[in-house]
C-alpha cells in the first residue's frame, strides 16, 4: 500500500460540529485505530486535527480512488471535500524503522 497525505475541509461550521462530536463516535484512539485500520480498501493511521476548517490525515491505499470512495462510502462526502497527495517518503520517529528513506534520483 502507498501512503498518501489528505486534506480535507469542512463545508460549512454545521459539518464539522457533526464530524467533531462525541455522540456515537469511538471514545478512545485504541478505538479510533482499531475501526480505521478495519476498513476495506483505505485504511487512516494518523489524524491531525485542529480549530480550523480543515483538518489532515496520512491514509494507506493502492490509489487515491479508494481513499474517495472509502469516504463516500462512510458518508463523510456530505460534511468535508477531500485532496489527496502520494507521499512516497514517509518518516516518522513513531515508526524508528530501519525502512530506507525514498530520495529523488536525477
Amino acid at each position: 500500500m502507498k501512503d498518501w497525505m489528505a486534506i480535507h475541509t469542512f463545508l460549512s461550521q454545521d459539518a464539522k460540529a457533526q464530524h467533531l462530536s462525541a455522540k456515537g463516535k469511538v471514545r478512545t484512539e485504541r478505538e479510533w485505530a482499531e475501526y480505521a485500520m478495519s476498513l476495506e480498501k483505505a485504511k487512516c493511521v494518523q489524524e491531525w486535527c485542529g480549530h480550523e476548517e480543515f483538518f489532515f490525515c496520512h491514509w494507506r491505499a493502492e490509489t487515491e480512488d479508494d481513499i474517495l470512495q472509502t469516504l463516500d462510502e462512510l458518508g463523510m462526502n456530505e460534511l468535508m471535500s477531500t485532496v489527496c497527495y502520494e507521499m512516497p517518503r514517509f518518516t516518522s520517529a513513531f515508526r524508528n524503522s530501519e525502512t530506507p528513506r525514498w530520495y529523488l534520483t536525477e
